[in-house]
């Protein structure tokens, strides 16, 4: 048909490159499978490690751990490449190579502060200061038993300090000692005694562990 040819305008001012107009809009993919496995990776070797460190806190139960969280590192470090290869075009690439690194080291963290044993102290403390006060008032339910996340096998008492046991092993006990008054890490050692950990948990609380 004859007439004028009409000017077709393009209008692509305001689009992206993810939605086409405007903001770019969340990918819901963009994280992909090798972010799922990095992510994955990371959890498991916190839970792996919070295990060591809420039900294995001893000598040979951290060496296991060190051990565990050097092969972790690696394995999280590997995972946590192939995620950042996959966004290798990005910015901000330090950002992504500093989650990277904390990932990897974040058992090793632990050491310098052992979170998990905290956490499972303050959702264990109502259910660990009834039954110190039982076992101080000479009325300790049958044990073992759970006082929160923390199995108590035994109870020991010497004077106002009350001993949870924990654990008794080859060489000596570990349990959540609770002090008969507020005192800082040199306070007197309580029921467990000739200690390798004395970990303050709070003013009375420690996590102790006898050599």
């Amino acid at each position: 048909m004859g007439g004028y040819p009409v000017a077709v305008k393009s209008n692509t001012r305001g689009r992206t490159a993810n939605t086409g107009y405007g903001t770019p809009r969340l990918d819901r993919s963009a994280f992909g499978t090798a972010g799922w496995q990095f992510l994955a990776s990371t959890i498991v070797a916190n839970l792996v490690g919070s295990y060591f460190w809420i039900y294995q806190f001893h000598v040979l139960g951290l060496l296991v751990f060190a051990l565990l969280s050097t092969a972790f590192a690696g394995f999280v470090g590997a995972m946590g490449l192939a995620w950042k290869q996959t966004h290798a075009g990005d910015r901000p690439r330090a950002r992504r190579s500093l989650i990277v690194a904390v990932a990897a080291l974040s058992p090793f963290l632990m050491l310098a502060y052992p979170w998990p044993l905290h956490i499972a102290y303050l959702v264990s403390k109502p259910a660990l200061e009834n039954l110190a006060d039982h076992a101080l008032a000479g009325d300790t339910p049958p044990l073992p038993r759970w006082a929160g996340v923390f199995h108590v096998v035994d109870v020991a008492v010497d004077g106002g300090a009350v001993a949870l046991v924990v654990r008794i092993r080859y060489g000596g006990r570990d349990g959540l000692s609770r002090m008969a008054t507020a005192c800082d890490a040199a306070c007197p050692y309580g029921p467990i005694s000739n200690l390798n950990w004395n970990r303050p948990l709070s003013a009375r609380w420690r996590y102790q562990s006898e050599d």
